[in-house]
């Protein structure tokens, strides 16, 4: 099998599976710039940013400027909201902290009540 074969397979561009992008000076610049703002301004979105932006830098684009910041958000406000104990470090830990006065919780399923049995216990089948 060719190569152009194969990559027309894959729906691949032989050009850019060859050549990796490159990032310009002034697209890194211009992140770490958003960067900053985000730091300084945690509930600015990407209006805002680009508003304070505009006097520095007058010929950027929203568009780029909401890539830009997406593309470190997650750098910047969760890592950040971790730390700083707002978000749940856990997936079902919910928000707030376990104490010894939180619920039990009952076995999953249907429960059964068995002759003789203390109507506290629980049996599961």
């Amino acid at each position: 099998m060719s190569e152009r074969h194969a990559y027309r397979l894959v729906r691949l561009s032989r050009d850019s599976y060859r050549h990796a992008p490159v990032t310009s000076a002034q697209t890194v610049a211009l992140k770490t710039k958003i960067v900053e703002i985000a730091h300084a301004r945690r509930r600015f979105g990407y209006r805002r940013v680009h508003d304070l932006l505009r006097p520095d830098l007058p010929g950027v684009n929203h568009k780029r400027v909401y890539r830009l910041l997406n593309s470190s958000h997650q750098q910047t406000t969760r890592s950040s909201n971790l730390q700083l104990g707002l978000l749940p470090k856990h997936r079902y830990g919910g928000w707030g902290q376990v104490t010894s006065t939180s619920k039990q919780v009952r076995p999953a399923g249907r429960t059964k009540k068995i002759p003789g049995q203390s109507p506290g216990e629980l049996h599961t089948p």
